[in-house]
This record gives C-alpha cells, structure tokens and sequence, in this order.
C-alpha cells in the first residue's frame, strides 16, 4: 500500500507532517515542489531545514511509528540520542501530536483532549502497540477527573469574566466548550466512559455558541454543573488514582519495541 502510494506522483501539500525515511527525523513541509520529481524543503524542530524527494519522505500520519490517540512513538535511538524528539508537534492546520511518554503523562491527568484522543470512536490508521493502548484506556480513568475538569473550568471562567468587564464581550464558542467539558466530566465521573459526544444539550450548546443566551443564564448552568460534578465525584466507582503501574509498563514495552531492529518502515 505505501509503495503504491509512492508511486502516484501526488504532490504533499506545504503543511504536511513527515518522517525522513532514513534519518528518521520528524518535520514539517515548508515548500512544495511543481512535481514530484523535485525535492521539497522540510523544516525540523531545531530549525533546520533540508531538501529531500518524496521517496526519502513519509507521511506522519502513515508512518508505522504512528500510535493513534495523537501520541508517536519515535525509534529508541533517536529517543535516547543527544539529538532528543519533540515532545509535541502542530502544524497549520491545528493538529497537535504529543511523544508516546507525554501522552501518557497527559492521560494520567485525566487532560480532557488526551482522554477523549483514546475513546474516539474513528481511528484512521492502527498498528498492534496502538491497539493494545486503545484496550488499556480505562486505565487512565481515575477521580482526577473531578480536580483536572473543575480546575480548568473555573480558572477558563475567570479569564472570560474578566473579558466582560474589561472589553465587553466573551469568546462564546470556548463558553460552549468550557460548558460541554463539565457535562463529560460528569459522565466520566458516573459512568466510567469518555463521551464524545452530548446530544441531549446540543441545541442549548450551540445558542451558546452563536451568543443567544445570556451570561447570567449560562454563569447559572455553570454552577449547577460544578455541583454535578461534586455529586459524582461522591459516588463514582472509579478509583482515586490512575494506573500508574501499567501504565508504565505498557510505555517500557513500547520503548523496547522501537529498539527492535525490526523497528523500521
């Protein structure tokens, strides 16, 4: 399938993450080529760039080192090397990928993005050390739930209450955002899953976020909500603390599977 892939002259737009096939080093396109016959020239972390053609490229997200959920697992040499990897990755097209270890760290805070990442329903590529991350997911689901969500939310609201008396107005999208990030920390709390979606509360979001409700009326749904929140945290069936143990395990072993000599595209 990559081979074919190759060979179709399809010119990678200016944007586009990639790995160098030999150097492994990770960047991003910065000029694009007329054809395929021509070399692009990419731009890595440290700000070098260099020249390559497509066969010395492949596409980030097709690389075998990819792990779905936005983590990538770098090959150990690089990992352990002075040269290092970047713990995180954005393009212009506002992805962001995290390196495996800070993905993990990331999950064990129950960070709302990370969790969400492992229990999105579409994964668009899988390798095997992937899946085995997707079936551990539960894993990350701890009480920290309540204190990572809680916090987020009131500090978030505090910086757009200050907008308001400040400059009149709020980003009503992010209000919206903010409001749904509590409605699933309540069901992470009660029911022991991540949800991706809340169609109950979908028309009274999106009022939100095209700024037809009023900030009292929201400023008061907040409120109940962080007291939802305090209710599950009472009577969740979900432990204290994450777990740490495997989730450290699981990260060791794949640390040796990128030692492998079979480790390659």
């Amino acid at each position: 399938m990559r081979e074919r892939t190759l060979q179709t002259g399809i010119v990678l737009p200016t944007g586009t993450k990639v790995v160098g096939r030999i150097d492994r080093r990770i960047g991003v396109i910065v000029h694009t080529p007329a054809s395929s016959e021509h070399a692009y020239r990419v731009r890595f972390p440290d700000g070098s760039e260099s020249s390559l053609h497509r066969r010395e490229l492949t596409v980030f997200r097709q690389d075998q080192a990819f792990i779905p959920g936005d983590a990538y697992l770098p090959p150990a040499d690089l990992e352990w090397s002075l040269v290092g990897v970047p713990e995180q990755l954005e393009n212009d097209q506002e992805e962001v990928y995290w390196e495996l270890e800070k993905f993990l760290r990331l999950a064990l805070k129950a960070n709302p993005n990370v969790l969400e990442c492992l229990y999105a329903p579409m994964v668009e590529y899988s390798r095997p050390i992937a899946d085995e991350l997707i079936a551990m997911r539960h894993i990350f689901l701890s009480q920290h739930t309540h204190r990572t969500y809680n916090a987020y939310v009131l500090s978030q609201f505090k910086k757009l209450e200050q907008d308001l008396r400040n400059r009149g107005e709020v980003r009503w999208k992010h209000v919206m955002h903010l409001i749904r990030l509590l409605l699933s920390g309540v069901s992470v709390l009660r029911d022991g899953l991540v949800p991706l979606r809340v169609d109950q509360y979908r028309d009274r979001l999106l009022a939100i976020r095209a700024g037809q409700v009023s900030w009292d009326e929201v400023e008061a749904w907040r409120l109940a909500l962080h007291r939802e929140l305090d209710s599950a945290l009472a009577s969740t069936r979900l432990p204290e603390h994450p777990d740490y143990q495997r989730a450290n395990e699981f990260l060791i072993r794949a640390r040796r599977l990128a030692s492998s000599p079979d480790y390659s595209l």
